[in-house]
């Protein structure tokens, strides 16, 4: 009797493996898109910081702000200017002297900051206006008293600076009526290195988030609409705020 050959065994299957000697964790965000990845990492800053209510990201002015201790400022010798692009311009929620139309150069109103408490949740994060860089923006310029300064300042650095994701920083800006005239202006830029900074969202994208997101202080579209309405009074239009506006008020495309 001829001895039976023994059976060839089938070939493995080549399987994408991905390293092994990377924890679990790396692994799991390499199959996470960009955009996800951005927002677990906000995600993790917030529960780093115990989600408590002394922790703001992405402060809107439409919400009290807790307070906190700052070094005060001195009084300046000249009344300072404070840029607004999109909350400040609805509701600045400090005293000023003056409130003058304006243009800041090198910087533009973009919806790229992810907002957990005011417009949004962990769950559902919201977005909420920075200036970004490249282009230009308008907006409004405060004039503030010299003699109140050192109490806005502290409002402001409250309000826009919990978190880290808005950079103070002094910025010229072109005031209108006054085209010979080009003022220096506190102005809140988004920080790019931060978790909360929304990179590279498409319009669609900031749609997306806008429309399901509702924080503590209201739903995200109310916060873009207010703005898209403030721009309107101004007769400034705001091009893809206006089609995100456009659509979250039913529209086609």
């Amino acid at each position: 009797m001829k001895a039976q050959a023994a059976p060839v065994a089938a070939p493995l299957m080549a399987r994408a493996v991905l390293p092994r000697d990377k924890p679990a964790t790396f692994r799991r965000r390499a199959l996470l898109s960009p955009h996800n990845r951005r927002i677990n990492q906000a995600r993790s800053l917030l529960r780093l910081c115990g989600n408590s209510p002394e922790f703001h990201p992405a402060m809107s002015a439409d919400s009290p702000s807790p307070r906190m201790s700052h070094p005060p400022v001195p009084v300046p010798a000249h009344d300072p200017w404070v840029f607004g692009y999109g909350s400040l311009i609805w509701n600045p929620g400090f005293p000023f002297a003056e409130r003058v139309e304006a243009t800041l150069l090198g910087a533009h109103r973009a919806l790229c900051i992810y907002s957990f408490h005011h417009r949004g949740t962990p769950e559902h994060p919201g977005l909420v206006l920075g200036l970004d860089l490249g282009g230009s923006c308008k907006g409004v310029a405060y004039r503030v008293a010299a003699a109140d300064w050192p109490q806005v300042h502290a409002y402001l650095t409250e309000r826009e600076q919990i978190s880290g994701v808005y950079r103070e920083t002094s910025r010229r800006v072109r005031l209108k009526g006054h085209e010979d005239l080009a003022a220096s202006a506190v102005a809140y830029v988004a920080n790019r290195a931060h978790p909360q900074y929304a990179r590279g969202l498409s319009l669609e994208d900031q749609l997306h988030l806008v429309r399901r997101s509702h924080g503590r202080s209201g739903p995200n579209r109310d916060y873009v609409l207010a703005t898209v309405d403030a721009l309107a009074t101004m007769g400034i239009e705001d091009r893809g705020l206006s089609w995100i506006a456009h659509h979250l008020r039913g529209g086609q495309a």
